[in-house]
């Protein structure tokens, strides 16, 4: 009778191993999946974000309606910034943290982000209500980002 429960024992324990085996090949299989969905830009606007971890030069257009909105830097780099706001333009240059009040946009806004030295940038819009409208995070050495924010 002993021999029946060593059995049943060790039955259920190599079940329970290949559960737990199982289990975490899934997961790493669900991370793999994640890293592979950011690998291809267009299909990574889902919620008007992207994150790129490589030296690189981007763009992004997202449509808008009429309104005021900001554009804020979270950056741990010296970054420069040259924009337009409906064909007037600006520029500014900056290190760290910096908020950029883009005003009104009746047409379009055209926003080109250089980081300059290495480190990683986070470039937020929002709009006069503080809504969320876009982003993109990067880390590297340098970043070229353009932003075209059209109205529609």
């Amino acid at each position: 009778m002993k021999d029946i429960y060593k059995v049943i024992i060790i039955i259920i324990a190599i079940c329970g191993i290949a559960f737990v085996a199982y289990s975490s090949f899934s997961l790493v299989q669900e991370d793999q999946e994640l890293l592979n969905y950011g690998d291809d830009f267009s299909i990574y606007s889902t919620n008007k974000s992207m994150e790129l971890k490589d030296n690189v030069d981007v763009s992004k257009d997202v449509n808008i309606s009429s309104g005021k909105y900001v554009l804020v830097i979270d950056s741990n780099a010296k970054w420069k910034i040259d924009y337009s706001v409906d064909g007037k333009s600006y520029q500014k240059e900056g290190n760290g943290k910096g908020n950029i009040s883009l005003g009104t946009i009746s047409s379009n806004a055209k926003i080109n982000y250089n980081q300059l030295t290495n480190g990683s940038s986070n470039l937020e819009v929002y709009d006069s209500k503080n809504n969320f409208v876009a982003s993109i995070y990067q880390s590297g050495k340098t970043v070229k980002i353009h932003y075209n924010l059209n109205v529609k």
